[in-house]
């Protein structure tokens, strides 16, 4: 490993380390700047990603909304986990094609290690957590559920890539990781592995159509055989269309509730950051319900769609995702030229966006910065060196 691929070794640490602490990405991805700007400080104006520009605008629009804000502790505690959103920028000028393979390599060792100790757990091998999951290497489940989730995507990706042992050993840190998840039952990271999962056969160039046809048949067989025989929480998934009330936490209804009504009295500029706890406070029909739960720290709708309709409006949320869009298409566009760069930020969007449905991953700065990091890393890989 020369000098030049130390950041993307940093980097793959700090994504890894999501399973094992839920503090620990922060310091690393500091040190990845550090070793960056020591070693290659030119690359930050010669690598700067396309979307630069958009990056830093949209940075200008959260500041403009955090100071028109009407409680500015509550807006604050909106936006300050949006920071590793530098990683969009620093992210994909440390990683190369050159050292996307360290990055890689660290991110699927390190991780395993995590995936191997839940399993472990699993097994009475090693005690269980004694707080967030049963089955966990740090004290935050939803660090740990967003690292396995990246994991089994980059570790499929890498069988479908490889050959030989390397294959082997991708294959057994996937079945691994997805098998964390489903003792896990956490349904939408389980969820969004299965979808990834799907997703990478179907545009992989190394893939044969009779590949993809066996795979893409074997993998809902699959993942109904692992519902029917997980535990009550997770099986409730296959109840998701007869019985959605079972599938989906009833407090989690309430909030959606809240939040549409909040957006149909405001619904093109919304009512400000950190409106929410007060529009839960001012509802009467569920705030007996929900306080207890805002009051314990539950201050988002767990919806992100429906977070950004109630604080921000259309006006907000057509900003919003109209820089998902412009961060998505480029890797779209890129699948054909650089296959495995595109697939790793796609996976990242599909996992990012698909549990934004059920929460609010981006108000919260270890899922974002999961998202984050791989989507740098692939716009870093697809650029030259």
């Amino acid at each position: 490993m020369n000098s030049r691929q130390i950041p993307a070794f940093l980097y793959g640490l700090a994504l890894a380390s999501m399973a094992w602490s839920h503090a620990a990405h922060s310091a690393l991805a500091a040190l990845a700047l550090i070793s960056l700007v020591v070693v290659a400080p030119q690359d930050f104006a010669r690598r700067a990603p396309q979307y630069y520009k958009l990056l830093l605008a949209f940075s200008a629009f959260i500041a403009l909304a955090y100071f028109t804000a009407a409680d500015k502790e509550s807006a604050y505690n909106d936006i300050k986990g949006l920071w590793p959103l530098a990683h969009l920028f620093i992210a994909a000028v440390a990683i190369s094609p050159s050292s996307i393979g360290v990055f890689v390599h660290t991110f699927l060792y390190v991780s395993a290690g995590a995936a191997l100790y839940s399993v472990l757990q699993y097994f009475a091998f090693l005690p269980e957590s004694d707080h967030g999951g049963r089955y966990t290497a740090t004290s935050h489940v939803w660090a740990f559920c967003v690292c396995m989730t990246t994991l089994v995507a980059v570790s499929f990706d890498a069988v479908l890539r490889r050959s030989g042992h390397q294959k082997i050993i991708a294959a057994t840190i996937c079945i691994f990781a997805l098998f964390t998840l489903w003792i896990s039952q956490e349904r939408a990271n389980f969820l969004m592995a299965v979808l990834c999962i799907a997703l990478i056969p179907l545009l992989h160039q190394s893939c044969t159509k009779r590949m993809k046809c066996i795979l893409l048949a074997a993998i809902p067989v699959l993942f109904i055989v692992a519902l029917a025989f997980a535990d009550t929480r997770l099986a409730t998934l296959l109840d998701i269309f007869s019985n959605p009330e079972l599938t989906i936490n009833s407090i989690r209804i309430l909030h959606w509730q809240v939040a549409l009504e909040a957006f149909q009295s405001a619904p093109w500029f919304g009512h400000g950051l950190g409106s929410y706890p007060q529009l839960v406070a001012e509802n009467i029909e569920h705030r007996d319900s929900l306080l207890p739960f805002v009051e314990k720290g539950h201050i988002w709708c767990h919806n992100m769609p429906l977070q950004l309709l109630a604080t921000t409006g259309i006006f907000g949320t057509s900003i919003a995702a109209f820089v998902a869009y412009k961060i998505t298409m480029p890797l779209v566009r890129a699948i054909k030229t650089h296959n495995e760069a595109a697939l790793f930020g796609l996976c990242a969007c599909l996992i990012h966006f698909g549990t934004s449905a059920t929460d609010t991953p981006s108000l919260q700065s270890v899922r974002l910065a999961a998202f984050t990091i791989l989507v740098g890393a692939a716009y870093g890989a697809k650029q030259p060196d």
